[in-house]
């Protein structure tokens, strides 16, 4: 949505900051909510301070879920490169190969609980922003 838009629609004039956060939060909404509803809800609730920290929260969320994504990631890219050491140097480590394999084993199973955990982060996450959204 433009700010042309916006105005239009609501007949709220706005500085070019506050329609960045307005445009951030119609973004967020999601894609069954379009231009008129939620210019039709800004009317009604635009000026909420809650609405507005509900937001925040929300972007505060997704923030924690993009960096949990991003240590998962860099996590998998290390095991990666671990197992690939390993493997290399495994033929050449004939006693010190099972406490290589131990190892691994023990870093697998970090990764998947984090793994675990990150899923259940995300949908603790998402179960709140749907129910905040609904209360709204």
């Amino acid at each position: 949505m433009t700010k042309n838009e916006f105005i239009q629609l609501t007949g709220i004039e706005v500085t070019d900051e506050e329609f960045k956060t307005i445009n951030d939060m119609y973004m967020s909404a999601g894609d069954d909510f379009d231009k008129q509803r939620f210019c039709d809800d800004w009317k009604q609730n635009g000026e909420s301070t809650l609405m507005y920290r509900f937001y925040k929260l929300f972007e505060d969320a997704q923030e924690k879920l993009k960096n949990a994504q991003s240590d998962l990631e860099k996590l998998q890219s290390d095991l990666a490169t671990a197992n690939a050491n390993a493997d290399m140097y495994k033929s050449w480590w004939n006693d010190e190969s099972e406490k290589t394999e131990k190892a691994k084993e023990e870093f697998n199973g970090r990764i998947i609980e984090m793994q675990r955990e990150f899923t259940a982060f995300k949908d603790k996450s998402l179960d709140a922003i749907k129910f905040i959204a609904s209360q709204l």
